[in-house]
This record gives structure tokens, C-alpha cells and sequence, in this order.
């Protein structure tokens, strides 16, 4: 979903990092995420997005859609805000929320009646225009309630025809550190 109506960080500060002794370190993990997703290969970001991101049965028609040798066409954005004049709303056809944290037993329980979350500002966007996938992430270093981020992350991005356990997926940092070395191991 190659949209110009959402601003985040560009690229000019992709590579700006903080010392590790700072509030910054999740801000600096996040940016070495994007930095590695964008210089894997795109049918290496497919499949990390095949095997570990679109895992949820309710994701099953993107997995099944998803051509890992479609044309290299992604969008790689950190600290992404909606646009509130004409915003382009994600669906369970097309997007997923990728909450990554250490454990991946949080199971957040989300409540469809909260109204005012206040803004959202997900950490980074991965957007496939070749396969019409695209993902937010919700990136933390540890096990810490993020349930109320996801929600308004989910109420910026997407439609009201769609439900945030159908989007909503958890990932850890050893998942994603396993497929890396499983593609590591085939280069």
C-alpha cells in the first residue's frame, strides 16, 4: 500500500542512532529492523512475512496470494502517522498489525467499545505494493503492555469492517533471529 498520504521518518533518518544509554535503545532497534528488512532480498522479507508475520488463520488468503518473486516494490517508514484528510484504511484482506516482543505470551484481550485512545504513531510500516500487503509494527524490547497501542494503531489504520484479533499478530525477537539464520544459512 504505497500511500503518500502517511509522513513518517524518511530515510534521511534511517540511520541515525542514539547511544545505548538513552530512552532511545527501542527507537534504535526498530531502525536496525528496517535497515536489515530492506537489504534482505525481497523474496527474503516475503518469506519472513509467509512464514513468521501472516501465520493467524484469518490471514490465510494474504499468505496464499502472496508471490514471493513479485516485483521489488516496498515502503520502509518509522514513526508513520495516518493522514487525517484522506487516509487510505487497511483491511483483513490487505494489512496486519505486527506486535514484536520478547516472549510472545502477552495475548492482549482488545475492547471494540474504547473510543478515545488518543493518537497513533506505530513504530515502522512495511508496505509490499506488488503483493498489496502492508504492515505496521509495534516493536518492544521486553514483555510490556503495549494492548492500548495496538488498539489505536488498529482504529488509525483500518476500516471499521474489520476486527483487531483478525489483524493483530505476536512475534518474538527469537523468531525473527531464527529465520534470519535459516536464510543466512541458504546465502
Amino acid at each position: 500500500m504505497m500511500d503518500r498520504d502517511r509522513t513518517g521518518v524518511g530515510d534521511r533518518h534511517l540511520n541515525l542512532f542514539y547511544t545505548y544509554q538513552t530512552r532511545h535503545l527501542e527507537d534504535n532497534v526498530t531502525r536496525a529492523l528496517i535497515l536489515v528488512f530492506r537489504h534482505l532480498g525481497a523474496a527474503h522479507l516475503r518469506l519472513f512475512f509467509h512464514e513468521i508475520v501472516l501465520r493467524k488463520p484469518a490471514q490465510r488468503k494474504m499468505r496464499e496470494r502472496m508471490s514471493l518473486l513479485a516485483e521489488d516494490e516496498f515502503e520502509f517508514a518509522l514513526q508513520v502517522r495516518q493522514s487525517e484528510e484522506s487516509p487510505e484504511l487497511l483491511d483483513a484482506t490487505n494489512g496486519v498489525i505486527v506486535g514484536v516482543n520478547y516472549s510472545g505470551t502477552q495475548v492482549p484481550v482488545f475492547d471494540p467499545n474504547v473510543e478515545d485512545l488518543g493518537g497513533a504513531r506505530p513504530d515502522a510500516l512495511v508496505a509490499d505494493s506488488a503483493n498489496e500487503i502492508t504492515a505496521i509494527f509495534e516493536i518492544k524490547l521486553a514483555d510490556k503492555l503495549y494492548k492500548e497501542q495496538i488498539q489505536r494503531h488498529f482504529k488509525a489504520f483500518f476500516g471499521p469492517t474489520t476486527n483487531v484479533d483478525q489483524v493483530f499478530v505476536e512475534i518474538t525477537w527469537s523468531e525473527i533471529a531464527n529465520l534470519s539464520t535459516s536464510i543466512n544459512c541458504v546465502l
